[in-house]
This record gives C-alpha cells, sequence and structure tokens, in this order.
C-alpha cells in the first residue's frame, strides 16, 4: 500500500530520488541546489514543501510542491521509480488536500505525456525549441527586399526602434536604448549575429543569432505588422541561417510560443522541425 512520509531523517534518499528527477522531466527542479544554501530555519520550511513516497516500507519516490495560493498548488519537481509509476504519481495528486488546482511545467515526451494525460491534467501554453541542419536550407528572396547588418556603436536607436513596433502587442517590456548596449558585452552575443531586412530603404524586420551553450540560436526576430505575410520573414530567416553557416556553425535552433501557428508553420516551410517542448500542464481537483 501506498503511504507519505516527512523527509526528515530520509534526506540522503530523496538525494538519490532528486538525482533521477530528470528521468521523467528535464525541468523538474533540483531541490538540493536550493535546500543546500539555506539556513536550518529555511530548511525546516523547505522540508514540509517535500514528501517522500512509500510501497509498504519501501521509498519509491517524491513530490515537492508549494502552496501558491488558499487553494492552487505549484509541482516543483516529482518523481516516482516503481515499475507501475503511474498509480504512484496518482496516489501523490491525491494527497493535495481541498479544491485544488494544480499547475506542473514539463518537458514533453511520449512516456511523461501519456501518464499526464491519464492523470487529467490538461495541456495549456509552452514553448517549442525547433531545429535546423543548416546544408538543407534552400536560398530565398523577394523583389525590392535587401539585408542590412546591425552596426556596433551605430544602430541601437535604429534596433531598439524596429524591435518595439514588432513586438508591440505581445507581453514585453519595451526595449531602451540601455537595454541594447547591455546586450553587445553579453557573453552569448555574436558579433555579427544582428540582421535587419529593408523594404526598398525602409526598415521592416529584425534577427539575431546568440550563442546558447556552444550552438546558435535565433532570437529577436520578426517583422513589422503591415510586412507580413508578403515573404520578409523567409527572406530574413534565410540569411540568418546563411550567416550562422558562414560562422561555422552546422545547426541552428529558434524558440517559439506553442499557440503561435504563423511562426510554426514559416519556421517549418524553412526545414526547421521539433528538438523539444515544454509545457505548462494544470490539474482540476474536486
Amino acid at each position: 500500500m501506498y503511504s507519505l512520509s516527512n523527509i526528515k531523517g530520509n534526506i540522503q534518499i530523496i538525494k538519490e530520488f532528486n538525482t533521477g528527477r530528470t528521468n521523467f522531466n528535464p525541468m523538474n527542479k533540483d531541490l538540493f541546489s536550493i535546500y543546500n544554501d539555506y539556513n536550518f530555519i529555511k530548511k525546516i520550511i523547505l522540508r514540509k514543501q517535500v514528501s517522500l513516497l512509500l510501497y509498504g516500507n519501501i521509498p519509491i519516490g517524491y513530490i515537492w510542491s508549494e502552496r501558491i495560493s488558499r487553494k492552487e498548488y505549484k509541482i516543483n519537481s516529482m518523481y516516482v521509480s516503481s515499475l507501475n509509476p503511474e498509480e504512484g504519481y496518482r496516489y501523490l495528486l491525491n494527497s493535495f488536500k481541498y479544491l485544488n488546482k494544480i499547475n506542473y511545467n514539463c518537458e514533453l515526451n511520449n512516456y511523461n505525456y501519456t501518464i499526464l494525460k491519464n492523470l487529467n491534467f490538461k495541456r495549456l501554453d509552452g514553448t517549442l525549441r525547433m531545429c535546423l541542419d543548416i546544408d538543407e536550407v534552400i536560398p530565398y528572396t523577394i523583389d525590392r527586399a535587401n539585408i542590412e547588418p546591425f552596426e556596433k556603436n551605430k544602430d541601437q536607436e535604429l534596433r531598439c526602434s524596429i524591435q518595439n513596433s514588432i513586438f508591440h502587442n505581445m507581453d514585453r517590456t519595451p526595449l531602451s536604448v540601455e537595454d541594447i548596449i547591455s546586450d553587445l558585452i553579453q557573453d552569448y552575443y555574436i558579433e555579427a549575429g544582428g540582421l535587419f531586412i529593408k523594404n526598398g530603404q525602409e526598415y521592416v524586420g529584425y534577427g539575431q543569432l546568440i550563442k546558447d551553450e556552444e550552438v546558435a540560436l535565433i532570437v529577436n526576430f520578426g517583422i513589422i505588422d503591415k510586412f507580413r505575410k508578403n515573404g520578409f520573414g523567409k527572406m530574413l530567416l534565410y540569411n540568418l541561417i546563411k550567416t550562422a553557416k558562414q560562422l561555422g556553425y552546422t545547426k541552428v535552433f529558434i524558440k517559439l510560443n506553442s499557440n503561435n501557428t504563423p511562426a510554426y508553420n514559416l519556421y517549418k516551410s524553412v526545414g526547421f522541425k521539433i528538438s523539444k517542448q515544454n509545457y505548462n500542464f494544470q490539474l482540476y481537483k474536486i
């Protein structure tokens, strides 16, 4: 039979499960990266958020959750190592009291998605990471459009204006020139990675390559509203990919919101494929 135990006296066992947490979900948070830096009082408070799952007398998993409102929880990490983990996860979730909304962030794969779906979690919005093998790209250009590189110490105001125009309808804090200047001195910054696209003499879009764990990642990519669906995005994307190849990269990545269908269709048309999916999941318990 399943039961829960507090982790007092079981810290070493929890450490072992914490090590295995990414087997279920790479986004499960590392409990001990926080716990080890806490003082005595904070450790006591944190321990109250963690429960050890037992089957009989055998530890088989744990859950670390926080109450974020009177009837709402957030799961930071959960992991069950038994041969039938779905039953264990179900018991953990049924241990929540009252009427609860439970939130959980998960990097999706066929294994964990099946379990979460069977536990009645609903998949909400998320982030897709897409990858492209650069050699597969077909050149693309349109009339009147041309590409112009971002020049350091010259184009900060222009880039600031273009990016704010592109993302004005999104939930983003408007950029300042100081933000751009700060970006230029970060370790991830690639000197030749910023590109504008122009319609004749009018700037209509911007995109940028940065280093993300030693791979090339396209960020700040977009076209001003009234110029979208005219091929500018595809041409700018191609030139960013070409730049990445010239810099020695064999693959390039890009991220997008899972609900952004136009962006997904554009990236897919160039040859990008989904390499990682992170989603917010939610479970309502009555």
